[in-house]
């Protein structure tokens, strides 16, 4: 039977056996969604409860005062903290069973870190060149000969080679 089956109250984001069912499946390298399941609550309890703690985290790092404890920031606090911590342990075991790997064996612990961590492990094209656009509205009173002489070289450094669009006779845009 399932966990949420016979629960007898409200879980709570620090609760000992939850903390340490969802501790146990990130460090194996379970996305926090499944683990939540797992433990027994839903994945939007997890993630809620995660960006609670990392709130009251942050307001913990701003205050000068510092806390000897979590549990003085909120059950949620402890929650954050507890899921910080086990994804950098599945990120340190995996980086160590990588360089401890066999010659025909580190592919499997690159492709868990590249999944489940691609902002750090993931590939990079570096090649890949970001394209933006720009376009300026410019609005000049001009004889026929100057616009005529206007258009001629705003097409020769027009990038894509079209003619840009010119008002005349003092229209808006």
């Amino acid at each position: 039977m399932p966990k949420l089956a016979y629960r007898s109250k409200l879980p709570r984001p620090d609760d000992p056996d939850l903390l340490a069912s969802i501790r146990a499946d990130l460090e194996a390298g379970v996305p926090l969604n499944h683990a939540a399941v797992h433990a027994g609550i839903s994945d939007q309890t997890a993630y809620h409860w995660v960006w609670q703690g990392s709130q009251q985290l942050e307001q913990a790092e701003q205050d000068p005062i510092t806390l000897r404890d979590l549990r003085e920031l909120g059950s949620e606090a402890v929650f954050a903290q507890a899921v910080k911590e086990s994804l950098a342990a599945c990120v340190v075991d995996g980086v160590g069973k990588w360089r401890e790997a066999k010659v025909n064996d580190w592919a499997r612990w690159a492709t868990l870190l590249e999944r489940r961590f691609p902002a750090d492990f993931g590939r990079r094209d570096y090649r890949q060149v970001e394209q933006r656009t720009l376009s300026v509205n410019v609005t000049a009173r001009l004889s026929p000969a100057q616009a005529e002489a206007l258009a001629e070289v705003l097409s020769r450094r027009s990038l894509d080679g079209s003619t840009p669009a010119l008002l005349t006779e003092g229209t808006p845009p």
